[in-house]
């Protein structure tokens, strides 16, 4: 990769996380919220997840920010989180399925535990569920 385009990938990374700074509701160790796309495509995926009975949603997310070190070392890698939906729509019990890279991880954990959802429903009641997410760091 070269010096322009690693200084091109880092100017976009500073960028998101210093807008993400500025709006009150986005936490500072995160970067941008999804896009509708994005939350359509997660959601779809979580209704496959589910069992019998309404699966749950995700309400608000954020995109895991890519480490400044890995952007201007060109790394790229996939993080792989389990977790669990609880009954109040927080994500709980997050465990590394798979990392390329510890620093990745690090930050799509933190990222993880800002997320928001409708839990689970069964006969009227919110359930705990186990979910699998890839998180793909890349410059694509």
């Amino acid at each position: 990769m070269s010096v322009q385009t690693r200084l091109h990938a880092l100017i976009l990374v500073l960028a998101a996380a210093l807008g993400g700074v500025a709006h009150a509701a986005h936490p500072a160790d995160t970067g941008r919220e999804f896009s509708a796309a994005e939350y359509a495509a997660f959601n779809a995926a979580l209704a496959n997840d589910a069992e019998a009975g309404t699966p749950p949603l995700m309400l608000r997310g954020y995109v895991p920010l890519y480490p400044v070190s890995r952007v201007l070392a060109g790394m790229t890698g996939v993080c792989v989180l389990e977790f669990t939906i609880d009954a109040t729509g927080k994500a709980v019990d997050v465990a590394r399925v798979r990392q390329d890279d510890e620093k990745m991880c690090d930050h799509a954990v933190l990222s993880l535990r800002h997320w928001e959802f409708q839990p689970a429903m069964r006969d009227g009641n919110p359930q705990r569920t186990r979910h699998r997410v890839p998180i793909t760091y890349s410059f694509e």
